[in-house]
Order: structure tokens, then C-alpha cells, then sequence
């Protein structure tokens, strides 16, 4: 049997790798595959790092990759294509170039997708393990029509476009199995294709094992005396928010403690965060007064659910806008004496001039983070 495993980030390279390894079977060829991208070089050492757990077959890069500096804010030209794309004038010839340039991509995908994956003989069966927004996923489809899909999560929009129309079914394996079933039974939909994503380790310990070598250590003092304040970082740029963003996300976070000056913050950005938003964040703490330590170089690229294993004993508060990781870290690092805190509310009110889509989306995630992933978060 061959299985194929496509990943995005180095979170879903290691969820990924901990079921391939769980469900190993003696005669199986496991092939991992990171998906069509720009992805920084500390993404993909991560990946290549938590890809050791398990004797893969073989691994593939399709990703580009950048260096640490590359810049994922979205120029002038791709800011107005999102604005204006889904107008009633400019709707059928965008949708035309689309179609034009997935046949296209999807040819020359096909044509080393064939390269690099095994001669199956007749008979073998292919099973293809895959995010919903896998870009690679319809080429996989055309060389091995007869695949099982199973689509496991590595983000909130693995919840949202699941089942979709037009999606190709498949099972859906994921950590917020049990609440995500409610929440399609109450809307009338089946729910008998959703599965709990069983690690079958202790995923803290996991992480604390991947951060001992040595270009991935803290290696900065942890005040002794000052609780900390984990900030989550996020990479919101495609809703398009003002520039004083960023300053009145640290400013709400200050207000919501009540008193910033015994606290200690330590900033993780998003791998996709662009440089101007983290200056501005850096710039606002400073004029606060706000003790702070931002996880940058190999850090950067490394999964917040992996990095928060060396802060973890230290930390009071979480803090994120929407991010998924904060609700994947309140069942990863369950803890009475720390509070996970999220708002979708304050991230709605700087979406008026975000593009239609990501509008769209963002009335998608606001009802699955309060219903299902914040059970154990704290809104502010």
C-alpha cells in the first residue's frame, strides 16, 4: 500500500508524522510531500525536523523557499485583485485566467508528482492524507483516481471547507472531533465522517524533545519573579487592517491584564507575519514599558504548539486575535493556573476593508471558534 502524506507547516508535518507512525504497517510505503508554497528556510528545517520521527519512504519539497527576511504582506497588485475579483464585470474573465492557470499548474505538478512518487503495480492500493486546502490534491486525484482521502486539520479551515460543495469526500481527522460533531448535527449535517486525530503520545513531551537540539533552545533567561504573557502573533494582513493595528492589539492585551508592568511578554510570530506588523507590535511595547522577548530566527519557523513546551511552566496568560494555535495549546497544555484568551470581536472590527472573501471567512470561523474550539478559552 502506498500513503501519501501532503503538509503546509510544520505543525501539520508533525501531526502527520505522529499518525503515520502509529498506524505503520510492515509492506507500506509512506511518502511525504510539503505542498506548493513560499515557505521560510526555518519552516523548512522544522519540517525536515519533525519529519525524523518517523522512516518515511521518501520525502518531497515542492515549496519554494525563502529566506527569514522574505516578506509575506500582500503587494498593491494582489490587494486589489482580492478586492475586486468576485465584481460582476470582472467575475467570469478572473474565473476564466483561474481555470486556465490551474490547467496549467496542474500539468506540471502531475509531471514531477509522477517523478517522484513509486511505481504502484496493479492492485496496490493508495490512500492520500491531505489538508482540505491542499493545493496538490487534484493532480494526486488524476494519477490515483481510485484513492482513499482522508483530510486531517492543521488549521481552522480544515473545519470550514470540509464537505464542502464540490469537495473531493473523504473522513476528517481532527482534536475537536466530539464538539465539531454537535456543531453539524445541529445544522442538520452527518457528521459520521468525523474522527478524533489520536496522537497516541504525550504531545507536550513531543515538543520538548524536538527543541533539545541545539539551534532550537529558549537560550534566553526566564525572569524568575515576572509571570509571563505568551502572545500569539498573527499574520492578518489579507484582511487588509490599518496600520495602528497592531499597536491596539498590544494596547488590548495591557488593558485586558489590568497591569502590563509585572508581566513579561514573549511574542510568537505567525511564519507568514509580515515585518512591518511585528516592528509596529515592537515599537508599541516599547513606549508601554512592557519587558518583552521576541522568538525569532529558527524560532520563526517553528510551530507555536512546539515552542510553548519551553515557556509553558512559566506562563500565566495566552494570548491571541483568532489563531488556532491558541485553542490547540488549551488542549495540548492543559494547566488550571494558565487562562487561554482569544476575541473574535476585536479582530471584527478591523475587517470593513478586507476583500469580500476574507469577510466571508471570517463569518465562517466566528461561529466554529465559539462553538467549538473555545471551550476552554477565556474572550476578552
Amino acid at each position: 500500500m502506498l500513503r501519501v502524506f501532503v503538509c503546509t507547516s510544520h505543525l501539520s508535518a508533525l501531526l502527520l508524522t505522529l499518525y503515520a507512525k502509529r498506524t505503520h504497517l510492515p509492506g507500506q510505503l509512506d511518502h511525504l510531500i510539503v505542498d506548493l508554497g513560499v515557505r521560510r528556510s526555518s519552516v523548512i528545517d522544522a519540517i525536515r525536523m519533525a519529519a525524523g520521527l518517523h522512516e518515511w519512504t521518501r520525502i518531497t519539497n515542492l515549496s519554494v523557499e525563502a529566506s527569514e527576511e522574505h516578506s509575506f504582506r500582500p503587494g498593491l497588485l494582489r490587494r486589489m485583485i482580492r478586492k475586486w475579483k468576485e465584481a460582476a464585470f470582472i467575475r467570469p474573465l478572473y474565473g476564466l485566467l483561474l481555470q486556465r492557470y490551474q490547467r496549467r499548474s496542474d500539468r506540471r505538478i502531475m509531471q514531477r508528482l509522477a517523478e517522484e512518487l513509486p511505481t504502484t503495480p496493479p492492485g496496490m492500493t493508495v490512500s492520500l492524507h491531505v489538508h482540505t486546502e491542499c493545493q496538490i490534491l487534484r493532480s494526486l486525484r488524476t494519477l490515483h483516481p481510485g484513492a482513499e482521502v482522508s483530510y486531517f486539520e492543521h488549521g481552522q479551515g480544515d473545519y470550514i471547507y470540509w464537505n464542502a460543495p464540490g469537495a473531493v469526500p473523504g473522513s476528517l481527522h481532527v482534536l475537536f472531533a466530539h464538539l465539531f460533531r454537535k456543531y453539524l448535527a445541529a445544522r442538520g449535517r452527518d457528521a459520521t465522517q468525523v474522527h478524533d486525530l489520536d496522537l497516541g503520545v504525550d504531545f507536550a513531551g513531543i515538543a520538548e524533545m524536538l527543541l533539545k537540539p541545539d539551534h532550537y533552545p529558549a537560550n534566553f533567561p526566564v525572569p524568575d519573579s515576572s509571570p509571563i504573557v505568551f502572545v500569539l502573533l498573527e499574520a492578518v494582513d489579507m484582511y487588509q487592517v490599518p496600520d495602528r493595528f497592531w499597536a491596539d492589539y498590544m494596547d488590548r492585551i495591557i488593558e485586558d491584564l489590568g497591569d502590563a508592568k509585572d508581566q513579561y511578554f514573549v511574542l510568537k510570530p505567525h511564519p507568514h507575519q509580515s515585518s512591518l506588523s511585528i516592528e509596529r507590535t515592537i515599537a508599541r511595547l516599547k513606549e508601554r514599558g512592557v519587558r518583552h522577548h521576541l522568538l525569532k530566527e529558527t524560532h520563526f519557523g517553528i510551530a507555536a504548539e512546539v515552542s510553548f513546551a519551553a515557556w509553558a511552566p512559566h506562563v500565566s496568560h495566552v494570548y491571541a486575535l483568532v489563531s488556532t494555535a491558541c485553542f490547540y495549546l488549551s488542549v495540548l497544555y492543559p494547566s488550571e493556573r494558565i487562562t487561554y484568551h482569544y476575541s473574535t470581536s476585536f479582530l471584527e472590527r478591523y475587517t470593513r476593508n478586507a476583500p469580500p472573501m476574507y469577510k466571508r471567512l471570517f463569518g465562517q470561523m466566528k461561529p466554529l471558534i465559539e462553538q467549538v474550539f473555545a471551550e476552554r478559552c477565556v474572550p476578552y
